[in-house]
């Protein structure tokens, strides 16, 4: 697979809850995380941003705010990434809300259908206009990769073929039911989806990680790991959108987790997500340290 990064940033916050997103991608470099990736050995072919995009009320789509620009964006991460897959390189995404995790599924899909997608996520994102309120398609993209009823017939098919992916090729990591509604509950239930709850990667997250690529992961060529930081305690990595404290991954046992996956010879691409960089230090020094971290494990790849 080689051990170039195909370094891209998506800053959007369209399809969120607020603003903040979409600040992400430049926070990144500010910290220098290219220039990091780099100190610790590793090839970065960087690819650049693509345009901001902020988050603002669309009260002309209140269940789905904002889902033509979304499925634009979605399209364009896709796009971005043609060249970056094709060279078998491996995609480092920083969005951006968790809908950019469509694109780059998409784009990965173009060139292997043998593809698994590990989502570390506190939510498994399976709602759609129809069973939720609140109209954030950030909580809705996984429904639509998956083609579930009530999706956006326009969004959910904008990939190399619809469904997106199968139930088969996804594992939720870090999932709290008690953080799902009942239709995502449901959902999950009816298609046998694999998961691994938060409780049990808390307990110990080198053997679920360990059993997730051994069990799980053996059918596929690639896999693609999403990280949603809300699945981290705010109190001790306060970057999340969603700032949920006293609950989620210690941020010493998600390094961990991320570390057995990145080693796996299979790894073929890490989307970070949610990250509102207003909820760190002022200085900028949350991220950096976020970005130090994630360069280390990074210069393990297998």
């Amino acid at each position: 697979m080689g051990r170039t990064i195909a370094y891209i940033g998506v800053p959007t916050s369209l399809g969120s809850y607020s603003p903040g997103q979409e600040k992400a991608p430049q926070a990144f470099r500010d910290a220098g995380f290219p220039e990091m990736l780099r100190k610790e050995g590793l090839t970065v072919v960087d690819y650049g941003d693509l345009s901001v995009r902020r988050w603002r009320p669309d009260r002309q789509n209140p269940l789905a705010q904002h889902w033509e620009a979304v499925t634009a964006c979605v399209q364009e991460t896709d796009a971005h990434l043609a060249e970056a897959v094709s060279q078998r390189h491996i995609p480092v995404v920083i969005g951006g809300n968790c809908t950019v995790e469509f694109g780059v599924v998409a784009a990965n899909l173009r060139k292997c259908e043998s593809l698994g997608l590990i989502y570390v996520d506190l939510h498994a994102d399976m709602n759609t206009p129809a069973s939720t309120a609140d109209g954030a398609l950030d909580w809705m993209g996984v429904a639509h990769m998956l083609g579930l009823n009530g999706a956006i017939p326009q969004l959910a098919s904008c990939g190399p073929h619809y469904p997106l992916i199968s139930p088969a090729q996804i594992h939720l990591v870090g999932f709290d039911p008690d953080s799902a509604t009942e239709w995502e509950r449901s959902a999950i239930r009816e298609r046998a989806i694999a998961t691994s709850h938060l409780a049990d990667v808390a307990q110990s997250p080198v053997r679920c990680a360990d059993t997730i690529l051994s069990k799980w992961a053996t059918k596929f060529e690639r896999l693609l790991v999403h990280l949603d930081v809300d699945v981290i305690d705010f109190n001790d990595l306060p970057l999340a959108e969603n700032y949920s404290k006293n609950k989620g991954l210690s941020y010493s046992h998600t390094l961990e987790l991320l570390e057995v996956l990145f080693k796996s010879p299979k790894f073929a691409g890490l989307t970070l997500t949610e990250i509102n960089p207003d909820h760190g230090a002022e200085d900028g020094s949350t991220i950096q340290r976020f970005a130090q971290d994630l360069s280390r494990l990074l210069a393990r790849l297998g």
